[in-house]
């Protein structure tokens, strides 16, 4: 309600939705209460919300209670009606699925009619897992609605609370600004104040800079911005609005400028990028500075009497210095003292010496996708539109290009990012005047680049290096390849080049970390007189990578390797300037496809074994042995998905170039046929990889000696075949030797110390010695999860081999809750098709079964049955015992 003694014009907002959007509607009040305290209280105005909840009074009507509320809640006398769903629909009313769809409907049919209420609804996007019928019906009946909606102008997806407040922010403040507070609209004046004095100069309003139609995503900036230009006082106060070039500096001082309009009676825009002196001088101009009559005063002196009416004149004044490029010349024209404010804009980083600074972020993904469909009037192309606002790093400059682009050239999102990452910067970013921005992307950062290069000449050489590196914390050490050793003075090359390059917004530096927009990557890659950068990224990190597979098996460089694997995806994108590297290159990607196997992240082994595979054939040939083992790798990373199928060729083929190549006795053609009696025993061919292991055996004791590591896993390997086959006896005696040598040699902790535990505790079970097995399994679960993590497919297989024993003692009480968490990290992790999930799967039902639970056992059996017959083939043994299992829970029901 309006306060007693205001003087303010309320506009109710009705608020309407089911009841488990609460964080939102509280978000709501919030955003609401922002606006009350600054743009909307200025302009004479009060926004009340309205909602059924807490204004509305029970009472009896013939239209039941939805009756009575619509006659309490009056939406024809809302200025806006804000609607937001999630999962729930609401309660059916007399004519309608929900109160809040009888609401929004009526709401429709007022603005059709009369173009008010403003009606505007929220989707959130967010997934969740329905845990009942009810609950997913009522997500249905959200979905059916929003798909019923008019797309083009009522509904907004978000995915987070954060990403709502964000959205509604902005589209209330434009949707205020637009209806209320429009410049000259008769309608809506400016708040009342004081006429000015008979004979009072009039108010002067010099440059002043349009203010895109399109300003959004920056309403807790503007706030932020207003409070800190609140202080009252004589003594100027003076902000600065500092970021990277492009990011909606100059458009949020434009933005500020034209909403305090009426505050001021000077208003000025001062262009600051060479010299502020040019509109200074023109400034004097309007102000009546130049005598009338007399010579023309020279621009200096005619500033300088600007500056100096600024810091004399009673009146009140606002004086923007845009894009400030020099300290010294701001120090030297921006007035010191008067009655305003200055506010100023930068790239720099270093004008904090001038008062607080306001460092402007770019947008993040949602953000800029909720800008993309809004101001190019696609909001269908959510997906789309979330892909290009991260491809575009939510820069917004390049975010009003491509919306302008798409919304002219009826381009769609997913067809702009084509030419994003097709099309040169300087091609694909030409000017658009529909952006209301003078300069293109990369015109916009030249200036600054230059600067930066002039102050550190190794700026340009650290710029054109991370422009090949993934974007977000590159370490600072890796720059050090490009300067001559760690003396002290070359140390302080590369901190004077790094430095410049953040004082002016072009990398943001994080202790031991810089980063780089991904944009910015874009242009100085495009425009790069050579090779140079991409060579030394390349130099860089192919010598901070481990490259010896047995270090890569260690989880204790694991964390060195998830830092530099960023940076590897992103060298292969630069593969055309690595001209004459491409073993270098190819080697790389080996060595980080070796971590992600030893990771077990299957997916990003399989993502870069296959492009290593790509490059090496196409610039080192087929018969390179580096190329061979991009092939291998592959492999096995077809292998650890569960695709054993198209691994099987690829090791086949391995294994017969590697013989004619290398010879039958080379280390790598013996690791090949391992490689490939692995698959072989994974695709239940046991037969064939026996006899392939024992020779591997006998290779590696051979050339290797018995006590190498590699004998030993071969050894491992092929008492896990017997065991398989129905050999347990053979296998056990193995196994125990394994270990006791894997202790020895490798020591208790080794990731191939603890996996020849789990083996043999795995043929203990098939031997019913499960007292044996439980407590190594106990301990082999506690090891990897203390290694590896809790996610790595390791420590999952150990915790469902543990529940197995369990339930073949007889705990299946314990089994069934360690298979049930197996069954979702397996699905989460490996997917629902993957070999592994399905067998946990067929596990759990088996322990269901066991503990009487037959209902539960019998369709979790028959999805299993038919994923074997369809990934595993219907003869795959696995194939044969899930039926048997099957048919065994059948007969019991």
């Amino acid at each position: 309600m309006v306060n007693p003694g205001e003087s303010l014009k309320v506009l109710r907002l009705a608020l309407v939705s089911p009841g488990d959007v609460v964080k939102e509607r509280d978000l709501a009040d919030k955003v609401v209460e922002d606006l009350n305290r600054g743009i909307v209280k200025h302009h004479g105005y009060r926004l009340e919300i309205w909602r059924w909840e807490t204004d509305a009074r029970p009472g009896m009507h013939l239209q039941g209670p939805q009756g009575h509320i619509d006659e309490q809640m009056k939406l024809e006398n809302a200025a806006i009606v804000v609607g937001m769903f999630w999962k729930r629909f609401g309660t059916p009313t007399l004519g309608a699925g929900s109160g809040t769809e009888h609401e929004l409907r009526r709401a429709w049919a007022l603005w059709e009619k009369n173009h008010t209420p403003e009606v505007i609804v929220y989707f959130c996007a967010r997934s969740y897992n329905p845990k009942s019928l009810e609950e997913l019906d009522q997500h249905k009946k959200v979905m059916e609605f929003r798909e019923d909606m008019p797309k083009e102008q009522f509904w907004w997806p978000y995915k987070t609370p954060a990403n709502f407040e964000q959205l509604f922010r902005r589209h209330l403040t434009d949707w205020f600004l637009a209806k209320f507070a429009s410049p000259g609209k008769p309608a809506d004046p400016p708040p009342p104040g004081p006429d000015p004095a008979p004979g009072s100069p009039p108010p002067v309003r010099f440059n002043l800079p349009r203010v895109t139609a399109h300003f959004s995503g920056r309403g807790s900036e503007l706030a932020d911005l207003q409070r800190a230009l609140e202080a009252g006082g004589k003594a100027v106060i003076t902000q600065t609005i500092s970021g990277l070039g492009g990011v909606g500096k100059s458009q949020l001082a434009a933005r500020f400028m034209h909403e305090h309009l009426e505050e001021y009676k000077v208003v000025a825009w001062i262009r600051s990028e060479l010299s502020p002196v040019t509109d200074l001088a023109e400034l004097g101009k309007e102000l009546g500075l130049q005598p009338e009559g007399a010579d023309p005063l020279p621009p200096e002196e005619l500033a300088a009497k600007a500056k100096r009416f600024l810091e004399q004149t009673p009146r009140r004044w606002l004086v923007v210095f845009d894009n400030v490029a020099d300290p010294k010349l701001f120090a030297e024209w921006a007035p010191a003292t008067g009655s305003g404010k200055v506010l100023a804009t930068s790239q720099r980083q270093d004008l904090d010496a001038f008062g607080p600074v306001l460092g402007i972020k770019v947008f993040g993904p949602e953000t800029g996708a909720n800008y993309l469909i809004e101001t190019a009037g696609r909001p269908s192309e959510y997906h789309d539109a979330l892909n290009l606002s991260k491809a575009l790093g939510g820069l917004p400059l390049a975010l009003s290009h491509a919306a302008a682009y798409c919304r002219q050239g009826g381009s769609t999102f997913a067809g702009y990012l084509e030419l994003l990452e097709g099309l040169p910067a300087g091609e694909l970013f030409d000017s658009n005047p529909e952006a209301f921005y003078e300069h293109t992307v990369a015109s916009t950062w030249r200036a600054s680049i230059d600067k930066a290069c002039e102050q550190a000449p190794l700026a340009a050489q650290v710029l054109e290096m991370a422009a090949h590196l993934a974007p977000d914390k590159i370490d600072r050490s890796l720059f050090e390849v490009l300067i001559d050793g760690p003396t002290p003075g070359e140390r302080k090359l590369l901190t004077d080049a790094i430095n410049a390059l953040a004082r002016f917004s072009l990398v943001v530096v994080d202790y031991d970390s810089i980063s780089v927009h991904r944009l910015l990557q874009k242009v100085v890659r495009d425009s790069a007189p050579d090779n140079a950068g991409a060579l030394n990224a390349l130099r860089s990190v192919a010598a901070a990578f481990p490259a010896s597979e047995q270090e890569l098996a260690l989880p204790a460089v694991w964390g060195r390797c998830q830092q530099l694997s960023p940076h590897v995806f992103a060298l292969q994108r630069s593969e055309e300037r690595l001209t004459g590297e491409g073993q270098a290159l190819v080697n790389l990607c080996n060595h980080a496809c070796d971590y992600f196997y030893y990771a077990g992240d299957s997916k990003r082994a399989f993502e870069i074994g296959l492009h290593a595979t790509e490059i090496g054939e196409r610039i080192l040939g087929p018969d390179h042995p580096d190329t061979i083992r991009a092939r291998n790798n592959l492999a096995g990373s077809y292998q650890s998905a569960g695709r054993t199928t198209e691994a099987i060729p690829i090791q086949e083929q391995v294994v017969a170039d590697r013989e004619r190549i290398l010879g039958p006795n080379h280390p790598d053609t013996i690791g090949a046929r391992n490689n490939l009696a692995s698959s072989y025993w994974s695709a239940g061919r046991t037969a064939e990889a026996i006899p392939i292991e024992e020779q591997v055996v006998a290779d590696r004791e051979r050339i290797l000696g018995p006590d190498h590591p590699d004998t030993i896993t071969a050894r491992a390997n092929l008492a896990g075949y017997y065991q398989s086959a129905g050999r347990t006896a053979e296998a056990i005696p193995i196994q125990q030797k394994v270990v006791a040598d894997s202790e020895r040699i490798l020591g208790p902790d080794h990731p191939d110390t603890i996996l020849a535990r789990h083996n043999l505790a795995i043929s203990y079970h098939s031997a019913g010695r499960t007292t044996e097995a439980i407590p190594i399994q106990e301990q082999v679960v506690a090891d990897w999860k203390r290694i590896l993590g809790p996610d790595h497919p390791n420590t999952i297989l150990a915790r469902n081999n543990l529940a197995s024993s369990y339930q073949l003692a007889g705990r299946t009480t314990e089994a069934i809750p360690i298979q049930k968490k197996v069954v979702a990290d397996r699905e989460r992790i490996l997917g629902p098709a993957h070999p592994g999930t399905i067998m946990a799967r067929n596990n759990l039902a088996y322990s269901y079964q066991s503990a009487g639970r037959t209902t539960e056992a019998i369709p979790i059996q028959e999805q299993v049955v038919a994923d074997c017959e369809r990934i595993l083939g219907p003869d795959h043994p696995k194939t044969i015992t899930a039926r048997d299992n099957l048919e065994w829970m059948r007969r019991s029901s």
